[in-house]
């Protein structure tokens, strides 16, 4: 299961704002659109021993290209290349993704009161010894920004992204204030994938190494799921991503980049 959203492409509008690239041009605009993709902050290192490793080029083949490639890239105080559409389109996807774990939190709230509902009309006397461990757990909030659709219209690149504000979106506040953060991503999953979850989630902080973060981003697009147990049962039983660097590439001898760009044809 890959950890980055789907990266959408306009290809009328890709072709429209390219013609004038040559082949070796393409392949190295479009890898460096993927692996600015999948760094954190979407952006690339202005490091051009760097930017030759990803386009899969030697220096000098690199260098010849760089003038062209980078026109549709900003180069920002911090020495980092940046494609405004690139980023754009990034912080929708965020923005729609903690708006449907916050749908799939209320659905979570609703199910809990209803619940509630039902056994205060039991009498006392039919109640189960201990039934307080069977309430479902507190869920974690998630707060999202207003979501907008992406426009198709044409522009540098024919990303499938409009003009959408660009905000830092918050961790769950039981990620970011709790002292027990896996608690926190235990408290959520459960409220997203049922109260007898906790072997799944166990299985889902195991696949991601121990990271937290990246185990709610999981239980994130779960609740956006119409079956969040199937989904996480699906990502559990993929194979295991290679070892990524600090950039988020392979650590392998040829890794995913080149794979890819050897799929492209000879175009360097």
């Amino acid at each position: 299961m890959a950890q980055f959203q789907v990266l959408q492409l306009w290809t009328d509008a890709y072709l429209y704002d390219t013609r004038h690239l040559t082949q070796a041009q393409h392949g190295c605009y479009l890898l460096l659109l993927m692996t600015a993709w999948r760094t954190p902050d979407c952006s690339l290192p202005d490091n051009d021993n760097l930017l030759a490793r990803y386009v899969g080029a030697d220096m000098r083949t690199w260098l010849k290209q760089k003038s062209v490639v980078l026109a549709f890239w900003t180069l920002g105080n911090d020495g980092r290349w940046r494609h405004k559409r690139l980023s754009t389109e990034r912080e929708y996807l965020v923005q729609r993704a903690c708006k449907r774990a916050e749908s799939g939190r209320r659905g979570g709230l609703a199910r809990a009161a209803a619940n509630s509902l039902r056994n205060n009309e039991i009498p006392q006397a039919n109640l189960p010894v201990c039934s307080s461990r069977n309430q479902a757990p507190t869920p974690t909030p998630i707060y999202s920004e207003g979501d907008k659709s992406p426009s198709a219209a044409a522009g540098a690149a024919g990303l499938s992204v409009g003009n959408r504000a660009s905000k830092d979106k918050p961790l769950p506040e039981s990620m970011s204030a709790s002292p027990d953060p896996q608690k926190a991503v235990f408290d959520y999953g459960k409220t997203v994938l049922g109260r007898n979850a906790g072997g799944q989630i166990t299985n889902l902080i195991k696949r991601h190494g121990g990271a937290l973060d990246a185990a709610m981003r999981t239980l994130h697009l779960a609740a956006g799921k119409s079956a969040p147990r199937e989904y996480l049962a699906a990502v559990l039983r993929a194979p295991p991503e290679p070892e990524l660097d600090e950039l988020g590439l392979p650590i392998t001898s040829a890794g995913a980049l080149g794979k890819l760009y050897a799929d492209l044809g000879p175009m360097l």
